[in-house]
Order: structure tokens, then sequence, then C-alpha cells
């Protein structure tokens, strides 16, 4: 555990130099306060911001994690010749790349919010469940970036992976719901197709905070069918949860893979 503390601290001291950070902030920053420009309603702020958390962020978190692998390859291989177990190493890393990007999003989404809205107790979940969301994808997605590096040591084909892996979940995978209950229109799909959204961490992070919104519709047919089975308390535990077991699966595997990695 000291280890991965110090190899974190050293880890987020580097990040928070990095230009991608700024950028970050900058961006969501700049984004949140040209909303807030053309609307003055919080709610449509909410909802514009997450259009960006479910289709921006993955790909740009997919991307920096297996880009920020793949060049600190000779810093993993120095480090592994130091007395540091393996698992410190990489939870180290990951938590000291994720936590920067995840303080620079709330800093950059909070700042236009405080300055243009007032921060009422109505407003306070939605814009709590928004920030959770962001933080739950940065998380997620950079999970599966370490292990799709750990698991592709060819640069190309690891991007390849991310890239295809994106563009599955973020634009695929509502058409193939949406053929799937045209098909099967005949049959009690409820149930089956609530399953199938846990599969997406994109689909469970729009519910988690479109719920908190009264949004019905941006819910989506998966979003739609979330909410009839779920009051919005019960379905902030269930979404979490599985939000929860998409962070620790796949960082688990990476882990495991690296642990018995080869070098």
């Amino acid at each position: 555990m000291h280890d991965m503390i110090k190899i974190f601290k050293y880890q987020i001291r580097d990040v928070l130099r990095s230009r991608l950070v700024i950028f970050y902030f900058l961006f969501f920053l700049l984004f949140t306060s040209l909303i807030f420009h053309f609307t003055s309603e919080p709610s449509g702020v909410i909802a514009n911001i997450l259009s960006i958390n479910v289709s921006f962020v993955p790909l740009l978190t997919l991307l920096h994690g297996t880009t920020f692998y793949y060049n600190s390859k000779g810093y993993i291989l120095f480090m592994l010749t130091q007395p540091v177990r393996r698992i410190n190493l990489v939870t180290g890393i990951w938590f000291g790349v994720s936590i920067p990007l995840v303080l620079a999003q709330f800093l950059g989404i909070l700042i236009p919010f405080l300055l243009f809205s007032d921060i009422t107790m109505a407003l306070a979940a939605p814009l709590g469940s928004l920030l959770a969301t962001g933080a739950f994808i940065t998380f997620i997605f950079l999970a599966i970036a370490f292990l799709i590096a750990i698991f592709q040591d060819d640069k190309a084909k690891g991007f390849g992976l991310s890239l295809s892996l994106w563009f599955l979940l973020a634009l695929l995978y509502d058409g193939i719901i949406l053929a799937i209950s045209v098909y099967f229109a005949d049959w009690p799909l409820e149930l089956p197709l609530l399953m199938i959204s846990s599969f997406n961490p994109i689909d469970l992070a729009r519910i988690f905070c479109l719920i908190h919104l009264d949004s019905a519709a941006l819910m989506g047919y998966t979003g739609a069918i979330f909410q009839e089975y779920f009051q919005s308390a019960t379905g902030t535990v269930i979404s979490a949860f599985a939000l929860c077991l998409w962070m620790v699966l796949p960082l688990g595997a990476a882990l495991l893979k690296f642990n018995r990695k080869d070098f």
C-alpha cells in the first residue's frame, strides 16, 4: 500500500502538468459557459454536458489510457526492477492518471454552475449525478484502456481495439437494442433488455444521470424500461452498483494479466 501511494503521488504530479489535463479543464469550462450563454435552464445544461460525457469522454479516455501505457513502458519496466509489487504499480498509475482528469472535469463544470446559476437542493442531485457520471466513465474506460494495452503489446492493434470498443458501445449498441426490440416485438422483452443494458457502461451512466432529471425523451428505450421497473432511489443504487462492477472487473482483469505477464 505504501508503494502504491508513492507511485500515485509521483504519477499525479506528472499528469497534472500535462497539456491534456489543462485542455480537459478548459474544454469543460468553455463548453459549460457557452451552454449557459444559450440557455439559463440548468437541467438543459446538464443534459448537454451529459451528451459529451457519454460520447466524447469514453473515446478520449480510451485513447489517452492506451497511449499513456504504451509510452510509459520504459518507466514500468524500470519500476519492475525495484522491490514494488506489480499490483501496487498498476493501481498507483491508474489512480494517478484518472484522478487528475476527474478533478479537471469537476472544476470545469462546477465553476460555471457557481457563476451562472443558483445551486439549490433541487439542482444538487442532478448536478451531483452528472459529476458522478463523468467520474465513473473516466475510471471505467481508463481501466478498460489499461486492460487492452496490457493484453495487446502491439500499439496499432491496441488503438484499433480501443476505437472498435468505443464504436460498439457509443454508436452501435443502441441500434442493436432497437433492432432486437423491433424484431422480437411480440415477445416480452423488458427484462432481457434491462439485462442487456447493464452490459454497456455508457448506457448505464446515461440512465444513472437522467433518473434525476425527469427527462423521459432522453432516456432512450432501455432507460424508459429501467425507469418503469425501478424508482429513483432504487434505480440510482442499482445503476451505481453496476457501474462499480464495470470499474472493478476490467481493472481486476488488467491486474491479473499484468501480474502474470512475462516482460
